[in-house]
């Protein structure tokens, strides 16, 4: 594998490039202004700017229609645009003077991962393949290109932004003109000196801005919308926590946290203003405080960040009416799936890579995860721990590989097992990879069963568990069914696209069943499928923790030596590991 040459700058990260008057053109030239095909120009859908198209000093502006102007208007020779090309010269004036961090003259931006600062090219720049823009977890990176000569990508090319990368913060000051591939995806604010093509299907996520020469698309999609945004960070000071819960700000579609210390998510694409951040109600016991505020500052190509603690105080009733107290724990989920390349050896004995793709189905995040195979070691982690912290989190997949020589027809094991709240999970796969001349492809299968809810705080209620199933493998599954040992029956849902009663390996079908629970409960689901004369089979494991609630009345609560949700969580371990080893006997049939 090639590695991706990543170039992190010491220096601290640049000042933006101020586009005044020209930001709210999508496009702007000198010269002329053409279209051939269905372009469409967008601006901001909330303020209904930023998709203007302006010419000055010319005035031919052809093709619209068939081009769309979306959230602006069409201004050629008028004052708007001679302003906006005023703007246009101060902003390439600005990004042309700044001091360089990189000279990356005579190399290719495809494959390259990049972070704030500014990059040059004496002459020429070429983009084949993805450049990634890494924006570190700032809260305002800046990219700025500064281009002798011409800028071309190549078709099909791409820019690709993580972690708080941003269109509107990345800039490109060409010395002549850029051409962008066909089909390509570009990302930021082209400021060319002469003239821009963009060829058929290209997109734009920014600007294109040529200061003398002529404009030219082909049926391309160009957004120019504002880009603020804000980031919501989950911080716990207490032992356990709560189910997953809706965090919302104004305008904006709510988004659900899941239960896990350090959890982020960030509203992007935001216009300018102020941001109230609310929390739906965490249930009896729990607080929270947003810092530094409730209402948040978002500026034009900033993300501002927040936080929100939840601290938990157990309730308690003393005195002569008695109380009760209790502590909510979630047990944990994993799942694994297995995957053999190749799955076939047709010419006898060969090597065979095993991948392991781990994930967390549930709400707390996971520790102490490991992943052992029975007839393969070692295992080792290759990568998916995006923050670091040892910890599985619910929007991570941790990957996995091992290798072997094979030399006849073998089926074997992974185990994959990891902690939270005192519990371990466990999920198994099994994969056969087929020694033979006839090159017969076995079939896979994986199954997540996840309960809702994951636990009932106040005894004895309903649990709706979901089942879904997925094909990693190559061949189309027949025969598909799901079982559960305790609970019956399984129904199917969706997800049978083209309705043939075959699990391709796009599709995802979804099953339920529904049962009550007045005890902690642990079941176990299976799944088969069938193809090339073989049968596939996964299972997994959940479990739901019942609390129940006692109360003592005419006194107080008698004193223990332990706290309840340490004999809950003792129990549920016991239950947990006990029921996993009787039942760990997942095999191909």
């Amino acid at each position: 594998m090639m590695a991706v040459p990543i170039m992190s700058i010491a220096a601290p990260t640049p000042l933006t490039v101020n586009l005044g008057n020209a930001s709210s053109f999508a496009v702007l030239a000198g010269s002329g202004i053409s279209n051939t095909g269905s372009t469409t120009i967008n601006g901001d859908v909330i303020t209904n700017t930023g998709g203007n198209i302006g010419l000055s000093p010319g005035s031919a502006v052809t093709g619209f229609p068939p081009g769309i102007v979306s959230n602006g208007a069409i201004h050629a020779a008028d004052a708007l645009a001679s302003g906006a090309q005023d703007a246009l010269t101060t902003a390439y004036n600005d990004a042309f003077g700044r001091p360089v961090d990189v000279d990356l003259t005579g190399q290719d931006l495809g494959g390259l991962t990049l972070t704030p600062g500014v990059y040059s090219f004496s002459t020429s720049a070429q983009l084949t393949g993805t450049l990634t823009l890494d924006g570190l977890g700032e809260t305002d990176p800046v990219f700025i290109f500064k281009v002798g000569a011409t800028l071309i990508t190549a078709s099909g090319s791409d820019i690709n932004l993580i972690n708080g990368a941003r269109y509107c913060r990345t800039f490109w000051q060409i010395g002549s003109s850029a051409t962008l591939g066909t089909t390509s995806h570009f990302v930021g604010h082209i400021f060319a000196l002469t003239s821009i093509t963009a060829n058929t299907g290209a997109t734009v996520q920014g600007q294109l801005l040529a200061r003398n020469g002529a404009v030219t698309l082909d049926s391309n999609t160009i957004t120019n919308g504002f880009c603020g945004a804000l980031r919501v960070t989950k911080v716990f000071s207490a032992s356990t926590t709560p189910s997953p819960v809706v965090i919302r700000i104004n305008g904006q579609s709510p988004k659900t946290f899941n239960a896990v210390n350090g959890w982020t998510q960030t509203w992007e694409n935001l216009p300018t203003g102020n941001y109230t951040i609310t929390e739906d109600n965490l249930g009896l016991g729990w607080t929270n405080q947003i810092l530094p505020t409730t209402t948040i500052p978002v500026l034009d190509g900033a993300t501002a960040t927040a936080a929100i603690t939840n601290t938990y105080t157990p309730s308690s009733n003393g005195g002569g009416s008695g109380g009760d107290e209790s502590v909510q724990v979630y047990p944990p989920l994993i799942n694994v799936v297995k995957t053999p390349e190749p799955l076939a050896l047709t010419s006898g004995q060969g090597s065979v890579t095993y991948t392991y793709k781990v994930t967390n189905p549930g709400t707390v995040a996971l520790s102490a995860v490991s992943v052992a195979d029975d007839k393969v070691s070692p295992v080792n982690y290759v990568s998916g721990d995006v923050n670091n912290d040892n910890l599985l989190q619910a929007n991570e997949t941790w990957i996995y590989t091992s290798k072997t020589n094979l030399g006849a027809t073998t089926t074997n094991t992974a185990t994959a097992i990891g902690n939270a709240n005192g519990m371990s999970a466990t999920d198994i796969a099994i994969v056969t990879v087929v020694v033979s001349g006839t090159p017969t492809v076995p079939p896979l299968i994986n199954v997540v069963k996840t309960p809702e809810p994951l636990a009932l705080t106040s005894g004895q209620g309903s649990v709706t568990y979901t089942y879904k199933v997925t094909n990693p493998g190559t061949a189309a599954l027949s025969e598909v069914s799901v079982s559960d040992d305790m609970v019956s029956p399984v129904n199917y849902v969706s997800g049978d696209v083209n309705n043939d009663n075959l699990l391709q390996a796009n599709e995802t079908w979804i099953y339920t069943s529904k049962m009550n629970l007045s005890a902690t409960t642990m079941n176990t689901a299976t799944v088969k499928g069938s193809a090339n004369g073989m049968t596939a089979t996964d299972v997994a494991f959940a479990t739901v923790i019942v609390t129940v609630t006692n109360t003592v009345t005419g006194g107080q609560l008698p004193k223990t030596s332990t706290p309840l949700y340490e004999v809950l969580i003792i129990g549920a371990v016991l239950t947990l590991v006990g029921d996993i080893c009787w039942r760990n006997r997942k095999r191909y049939e």
